[in-house]
């Protein structure tokens, strides 16, 4: 009656009290989850955005290099090719370095027909020359080819090209004009021509429609690149070679480029975002502009935002899910660590009789939880009974047996029977355990009072040693 009151006057408190730092150990895990995934997903939003940041610059980066470079690219092929044009018209001129002066816009029979004769192999030669001319020194038309009055009239001293060959001995691309009849804006190549006494005797000029159109649909699908003569007028665009004059000398990158200056901007081009490419034509004085809308320019920079948003998303998902369900499983399986260890020492005696000593050692880890049992009791005549044994497996069910083997035992020793009566620990065995494949072997010794005589007893347990002081039997 008095053990039930102690227990029913201290279970209560007792229990509660357990219960309650069973709480508070689970909400303080919780809570240290908790702080560990707010850190994770701090940490996870920090690096997104700051490799989001490094990869859009990046990509934003090499856009604009791609238009910058295909206006660059344009502009020097445009240059190479004013060039070869031009050499291809001087090396014409140098054909008629020997023809006299002209008198009032006339040559000898034998020479105008020299002269018409060049004029003509230079139109076949050079692709895209809609017209030759020869002049005499004051700008006067001596030939022709196509034969006849040329479309700008008989004499061109007023033209751009006519007053740079007067003035300078090289050679002149003159500005963007629309003659009569013409496909599109024309351009005019003009050469002198020195005779005897290295005095100049007249000008060759080839004129060009749409000449350098093909270099502006050599572009990329998505570029659009614009060419301009030295005033701002365009003389070549991706898919729509120009009808009519179209200046764009107000715009600044172009003047920018005609100024020189070569670079890339983002920039707003009829309401939309634009990234821009300008260069100048070395040679010419002319200008390339590449554009393309940042939509398209920058594509690839969405792609990769949705890509590594969609990456950090994965990763806070796992953050959210993955690491606090795996500190669950952790704690659990620290909590049942712990509850072996403790069932474990229950299974070992903590109250020896004087002079014996125990030693416990699990193999693994995860055997704490085992059937292994041992015990020792001294008797009424100071003699020493002494038990140990081993029930097969691990687990709960071994170690629910092999406790009740151990106190079946203990009160078979307290009532003197530590040895002779085995079959009475076989019949319990038999009767408390859950199913037939579990068994349990046995050691049992009884020494006497004087502590030199000993009997044992063995039921399938591997027998004991015998500790004689130099050796072990």
């Amino acid at each position: 009656r008095r053990l039930d009151q102690r227990h029913a006057g201290g279970g209560g408190p007792l229990g509660l009290g357990t219960a309650r730092r069973g709480d508070d150990d689970g909400g303080g895990r919780g809570r240290a989850i908790s702080a560990w995934v707010a850190v994770g997903l701090l940490l996870l939003v920090v690096f997104t955005a700051f490799v989001l940041r490094l990869a859009e610059d990046a990509v934003r980066s090499e856009a604009e290099q791609r238009v910058r470079t295909t206006a660059e690219l344009t502009a020097r092929l445009a240059g190479e090719q004013a060039l070869r044009f031009g050499e291809v018209v001087e090396a014409y001129a140098q054909r008629l370095d020997t023809v006299p002066a002209a008198r009032r816009a006339r040559l000898p029979a034998a020479q105008q027909a020299r002269v018409q004769r060049t004029l003509t192999a230079l139109r076949r030669e050079a692709a895209g020359i809609s017209g030759v001319v020869y002049t005499d020194a004051l700008g006067r038309v001596v030939a022709a080819d196509p034969p006849g009055r040329p479309p700008q009239g008989t004499d061109l001293s007023g033209r751009d090209w006519y007053a740079v060959v007067r003035d300078a001995t090289g050679r002149a691309m003159s500005r963007a004009d629309l003659p009569p009849g013409a496909a599109g804006p024309a351009t005019t190549l003009a050469v002198p021509v020195t005779g005897a006494g290295n005095v100049r005797s007249g000008i060759l000029a080839a004129t060009s429609v749409n000449r350098f159109q093909a270099l502006a649909d050599a572009a990329d699908d998505d570029v659009v690149v614009t060419i301009t003569d030295p005033a701002g007028t365009v003389v070549g665009r991706t898919d729509r070679p120009p009808t009519r004059l179209i200046t764009r000398a107000n715009d600044k990158l172009v003047a920018s480029a005609l100024a020189g200056a070569s670079g890339v901007r983002v920039r707003d081009v009829d309401g939309r975002p634009t990234v821009s490419g300008f260069a100048p034509v070395r040679g010419t004085g002319w200008a390339v502009v590449a554009e393309v809308p940042a939509t398209e320019a920058f594509a690839d920079v969405t792609r990769l935002r949705v890509t590594l948003l969609a990456g950090a998303a994965v990763v806070a998902f796992l953050l959210l899910w993955l690491l606090p369900l795996l500190a669950v499983r952790l704690g659990r399986a620290r909590e049942r660590i712990v509850v072996s260890e403790r069932f474990q020492a229950d299974l070992l005696p903590t109250d020896l009789p004087q002079g014996v000593t125990t030693v416990y050692i699990a193999s693994e880890k995860r055997m704490l939880l085992g059937g292994d049992f041992l015990d020792a009791v001294r008797l009424a005549d100071g003699s020493l009974a002494v038990l140990m044994g081993d029930v097969c497996g691990h687990g709960p069910r071994a170690a629910a047996l092999a406790a009740r083997l151990r106190a079946s035992w203990r009160t078979l020793a307290t009532a003197g029977t530590p040895i002779e009566r085995l079959d009475v620990l076989d019949r319990i065995l038999v009767s408390e355990r859950p199913d037939e494949d579990l068994f349990a072997t046995v050691v049992v010794a009884h020494i006497d009072p004087t502590g030199r005589h000993l009997r044992w007893a063995l039921a399938g347990h591997p027998p004991a040693l015998l500790d004689v002081g130099h050796g072990v039997e």
